[in-house]
């Protein structure tokens, strides 16, 4: 989520940089679509009247979100997509093979189903949001998509410890807020707030450690970084079991000057939480190796899709 420079000077990047809302329409969504970052062909003609999830810095050329839709909004409206997103795929994957022909792919923008996780009710609804959903008859990837400020800032912790509703560990007592048994707060009923499936789904995913029971003192494996790439996996894989896909997987995408913290964030998840097995359907790769891909193809559209991706990164991240 992209700041630009009218917002507040800050010292070193948190997470989020402000609270995430739909902008207000039409209040900004004309400065929206006026957005140097935004392709002019990212969006459908029902995007572009407003039937969008905006975030609130959609108007900034700084913005995630918008370099996010230009990159995966402008392949829908590509003849080869469906070639570009197997290669996409498969350089980025090792998981994923490609077949003799591409399957026929959808790509959703922003996506939710709170049904997923459990994520129902509550005052703030803010269930996981998939940046971008890639799917097939073949499986499910998730997109997580980063730019600049949230890029250094790195994957979002868990809120319940930032706002002092959790004493920040994994076990009994940790609910600091109403003060319940329960192991992680999450997972019980507050108000018309259902208990989030988390760490029910994770069982089947992640190392036994990460289940120990911990005291006060203890870090909770999901309170740092851990905690959006565990709900993006989980959703591509309770995803896969739902619709009846073989495959499912998880990548990140940032350009290559902003990329260390996530590289470090998406390797500790790997080796500290997923088993061995599901290590390999976590992957982080550049916007750069996307351009790559996009000037494979020898086509005018991805190839004119590559340059404007390329330029406006470097118009950014240069600054």
């Amino acid at each position: 989520y992209g700041m630009d420079r009218n917002m507040p000077k800050q010292g070193a990047p948190r997470w989020p940089p402000e609270p995430l809302e739909a902008i207000s329409m039409p209040d900004r969504l004309e400065q929206t679509l006026a957005n140097p970052t935004l392709h002019p062909n990212a969006l459908t003609e029902a995007e572009r009247l407003g039937e969008f999830k905006w975030h609130k810095y959609a108007s900034s050329s700084r913005s995630s979100q918008v370099l996010c839709v230009s990159a995966f909004g402008t392949l829908r409206h590509l003849k080869v997509r469906d070639k570009i997103i197997d290669h996409f795929l498969s350089a980025a994957m090792p998981a994923y093979r490609r077949g003799r022909r591409a399957p026929r792919w959808s790509i959703g923008l922003e996506r939710e189903e709170p049904e997923l996780l459990n994520e129902c009710g509550g005052r703030r609804k803010q269930p996981t949001s998939i940046d971008v959903l890639l799917v097939s008859s073949k499986g499910v990837f998730a997109v997580e998509a980063k730019f600049v400020v949230d890029a250094r800032a790195g994957f979002g912790g868990c809120s319940q410890f930032r706002n002092g509703s959790c004493a920040g560990f994994y076990g009994p007592g940790s609910d600091a807020r109403a003060q319940s048994q329960a192991w992680c707060r999450l997972e019980t009923w507050e108000g018309e707030r259902s208990p989030r499936t988390y760490w029910a789904l994770g069982r089947e995913f992640f190392r036994p450690k990460v289940f120990a029971m911990q005291g006060s003192g203890s870090v909770c494996p999901m309170r740092g970084s851990n905690y959006q790439l565990m709900r993006n996996f989980l959703f591509g894989a309770t995803y896969a079991r739902k619709y009846g896909l073989a495959v499912h997987g998880m990548i990140t995408i940032a350009p290559a000057a902003t990329s260390a913290l996530l590289r470090e964030q998406v390797d500790k998840f790997q080796t500290e939480v997923l088993l061995p097995d599901y290590a390999n359907l976590v992957r982080h790769t550049t916007y750069e190796d996307y351009v790559d891909v996009l000037r494979s193809f020898g086509d005018d559209t991805s190839a004119e899709l590559a340059e404007f991706l390329e330029t406006r990164i470097g118009a950014i991240v240069g600054e």
